[in-house]
C-alpha cells in the first residue's frame, strides 16, 4: 500500500528546511543559526540533514526511462512466491500424473521401460528436488525396485534380469578341488578362497565353495596326521619330559609354570610357579624330583636355553640320565609335553585372571592342586586307568636300572653315535646331534621303551623329525 500524498503546507514546510539545509552546506548560515531558527538542537539538526541528503540521492539519482519505481510490499511479494511454488508443484503434478497413467499402459517387466522410469526420476529429481521415495509413490513404481534398476545400470548391467537360473558352463569339479589344495590352509581358515571364488563366481555358490574348502580342509588335515610317526610310551618312569611356558602378565611382572611329567603313565610332577625359570631353579627342582621319585632313564627337553644349562647337565651327569633334545623349531617332536601343558596354562591363566590380585605362592598351591586333580583322572590312553597309580605301580621295575646298566647303555648310544657320524659323513653340529637323537631313539625302540606307528603300523627304524605324543 503507498503512502497518501502530502499537503500543501507539509510541503512549504518541507520546502523552508530544504532551503535553510542547503544555506548551511553552502556557508552562509551556520549549524546553530539554522538549529534556532528550525527550533531544534543541534544534534537533531544533523539527523535531519542526513536524511534530507540521503532522499536528495535517491531522488536525483539517475533511473532507467520511464515511471519511477513503486515501493515493494513484502507481503505481496511473499504471496507471489507462494503462487510460482505453487504452479510449479502443481506442473510437476500433472506431468507425474501423465507419466503414471503412460506407465499404467507399458509393462514394467520390459528393460526398456525400467531404462525410461530411472531416467523419467532422474530428471524429476533436477527438477523438483523431491526425495527419490516420493517420486516412486507419485508414479506408482517401487522404491526397492527403482534403486535395484538403477544400481545395476550404475553398473553397465541391464536394468532387468530374465527369471530363474542363469545359463552357465558346466562346473569342472575336479580342477577347483586341485586349486583348493594348492591354497594355504590353517587349522580353521584358507587362504585365498575370496580370490578363488571371484573365478567361480559363475558357476558355484559361495556357501557351496565354503563347504567344499572345509572338505578338502579337512582331508589335508587328516592326511597330514596319518603322515606323522606317533610314539607310543611303554615302560612308565624311564622317560621324563619338562617344559615351560609364560602364564600370565601383570602389570610390573610376569608368571612362568615350569613342568615336568612322565610320559608313559601322564603322571604330573609337582610344577613350580615363579617370575623367573632359571636353569639353576631347574636344576634343583629336578634333583628334587630325582631324590623323591628316583632317576628316569631319559630326559626329553626343547632347547630353551635354561633348559641346557650347565647346572641342569650337571644334575643329569651325576644320576646318569641321558638328555634326548628336540629338532630346532619343531615343536611336534615333544608334542606330548605341550599338551600336559596347556593341560595347566589354560585354567591357571583364566582362574589368576579373573581372581583379581593375587600372590604368586596362591598361583602355586593352584597348581599343585590342579597337577593333583589331573593325576587322579582317568584317561583313555590309559585304558581307564589313573596316572598316579600307573607311575607308582611301575617303579620296582625300575630298580633293573642301575648305574651300571646306565652306564652300559650310554656306552652302546656313543658307540651308535659314532657308527652314524662315519657313515653320514656328518660335519656339522647339528647332524651331530641327530646322530645322536637317532642312536638315542633306536635303542629306546630295540629295548621296548617306545614303538613308532604310521598310519597304525609299526615302523622299524626312526626318521629325523618324530612327532612325540
Amino acid at each position: 500500500m503507498t503512502d497518501a500524498k502530502p499537503s500543501a503546507q507539509q510541503q512549504a514546510l518541507a520546502r523552508q528546511r530544504a532551503q535553510l539545509i542547503m544555506q548551511v552546506r553552502s556557508g552562509l548560515l551556520s549549524v546553530q543559526e539554522a538549529a534556532r531558527r528550525l527550533g531544534i538542537s543541534r544534534k537533531t539538526y544533523y539527523k535531519w540533514e542526513r536524511r534530507a541528503l540521503a532522499a536528495m540521492v535517491e531522488a536525483l539519482g539517475d533511473r532507467e526511462p520511464g515511471r519511477p519505481p513503486r515501493p515493494l510490499d513484502p507481503e505481496k511479494q511473499a504471496l507471489e512466491r507462494q503462487t510460482q511454488e505453487l504452479q510449479a508443484k502443481l506442473e510437476v503434478l500433472e506431468q507425474t500424473e501423465r507419466i503414471r497413467l503412460r506407465l499404467e499402459q507399458l509393462d514394467k517387466k520390459k528393460p526398456e521401460v525400467a531404462d525410461m522410469i530411472v531416467t523419467t526420476l532422474t530428471q524429476l529429481k533436477r527438477q523438483v528436488s523431491w526425495p527419490y521415495p516420493r517420486l516412486c509413490e507419485s508414479l506408482g513404481v517401487s522404491y526397492a525396485s527403482f534403486r535395484r534398476w538403477q544400481h545395476r545400470l550404475e553398473r553397465g548391467q541391464s536394468a532387468l534380469f530374465k527369471p530363474g537360473p542363469k545359463k552357465v558352463a558346466p562346473l569342472n569339479l575336479e580342477e577347483l578341488r586341485v586349486a583348493l589344495y594348492c591354497l594355504k590352509h590353517g587349522r580353521q581358515r584358507t587362504q585365498g578362497v575370496g580370490q578363488l571364488y571371484r573365478q567361480h563366481h559363475d558357476h558355484i555358490s559361495r556357501r557351496d565353495l565354503q563347504a567344499l574348502t572345509r572338505t578338502v580342509r579337512w582331508e589335508l588335515a587328516h592326511q597330514h596326521q596319518a603322515e606323522l610317526r606317533h610314539i607310543a610310551w611303554k615302560i612308565p618312569g624311564l622317560v621324563w619330559s619338562l617344559d615351560d611356558a609364560e602364564l600370565a602378565r601383570f602389570a610390573h611382572h610376569r608368571l612362568y609354570l615350569h613342568q615336568v611329567q612322565d610320559l608313559a603313565s601322564r603322571y604330573k610332577f609337582t610344577p613350580w610357579v615363579g617370575e623367573q625359570v632359571l636353569g639353576e631353579t631347574v636344576a634343583v627342582h629336578l634333583e628334587q624330583l630325582f631324590l623323591q621319585h628316583g632317576p628316569p632313564l631319559v630326559l626329553k627337553r626343547d632347547n630353551g636355553s635354561n633348559l641346557n644349562q650347565q647346572a641342569v647337565d650337571e644334575v643329569l651327569a651325576r644320576y646318569l640320565v641321558l638328555p634326548l633334545n628336540s629338532p630346532p623349531h619343531y615343536p611336534p617332536y615333544n608334542g606330548g609335553m605341550e599338551c600336559a601343558v596347556r593341560e595347566l596354562k589354560t585354567p591357571l591363566r583364566e582362574k589368576s585372571l579373573t581372581s583379581g590380585p593375587i600372590t604368586d605362592p596362591e598361583v602355586q598351591a593352584w597348581a599343585e592342586v590342579l597337577a593333583h586333580e589331573r593325576n587322579h583322572r582317568s584317561r583313555d590312553c590309559l585304558h581307564g586307568h589313573i596316572a598316579c597309580k600307573v607311575f607308582h605301580d611301575a617303579k620296582p621295575a625300575l630298580k633293573a636300572y642301575t648305574l651300571r646298566k646306565r652306564r652300559e647303555i650310554f656306552d652302546w648310544i656313543s658307540e651308535l653315535t659314532k657308527a652314524l657320524i662315519q657313515v653320514s659323513a656328518v660335519h656339522t653340529q647339528r647332524q651331530v646331534e641327530t646322530a645322536r637323537r637317532l642312536a638315542v631313539e633306536t635303542w629306546l625302540q630295540r629295548n621296548g621303551v617306545i614303538t613308532i606307528t604310521q598310519n597304525k603300523k609299526v615302523l622299524p627304524i626312526f626318521p629325523e623329525k618324530t612327532a612325540h605324543n
